[in-house]
């Protein structure tokens, strides 16, 4: 009901149906829903430095931590990490890993995911972080429907910001192969 009224842009009511969820519900995963329909009612309002604060709470109470406003040298230890984990796995290793199974980390990779409008079209330097986490959690705990989005996002974070052409096109082609294996 909460997406629902989120629609149909009934955000007071919309507010009032997650907060009940959020008080009610017995675990954080099973809060996580309302969450990520709280993080796209503020982006479609504009307001990203919320949906990005909502987005960085619940990465926190799952155990995955990022920086509100990175500098430099958060942002580039994030990217020599994802760079890390990626030369120890060839393409076909990463084309063929399992499936990611555990719902913690598959709920932080769904909110990294949902976060992506809120970094992209604010200030927030945040986006290089977020798309190098969602290909960390990918590389260390297997595949979801998310990936190939993961991959993109990074490829083109390496072309636009680091002109790494070659590898972010590679991470590109990639992704459109993940995206192909992917049902439906």
């Amino acid at each position: 009901c909460a997406e629902a009224a989120y629609i149909k842009a009934s955000f007071e009511q919309m507010n009032s149906m997650t907060d009940q969820v959020i008080e009610h519900a017995d675990s954080l995963l099973d809060k996580v829903r309302v969450y990520e329909i709280r993080i796209q009612s503020h982006i479609a309002r504009n307001q990203f430095e919320l949906a990005i604060q909502v987005a960085l709470q619940v990465l926190q109470m799952l155990g995955v931590n990022l920086p509100q406003n990175p500098g430099k040298t958060d942002t580039w230890q994030g990217i020599l990490r994802t760079q890390w984990l990626l030369h120890r796995r060839n393409r076909e290793q990463i084309l063929n890993a399992p499936a990611m199974e555990d719902p913690h980390h598959l709920a932080a990779l769904s909110i990294l995911a949902s976060m992506f409008g809120a970094t992209k079209f604010s200030s927030s330097s945040l986006r290089p972080l977020v798309m190098a986490k969602e290909v960390e959690l990918t590389l260390n705990h297997g595949l979801t429907a998310h990936s190939s989005m993961a991959f993109a996002g990074y490829g083109g974070i390496l072309c636009g910001q680091y002109h790494a052409i070659n590898k972010g096109y590679e991470l590109g082609i990639m992704a459109m192969e993940l995206d192909k294996r992917q049902p439906g």
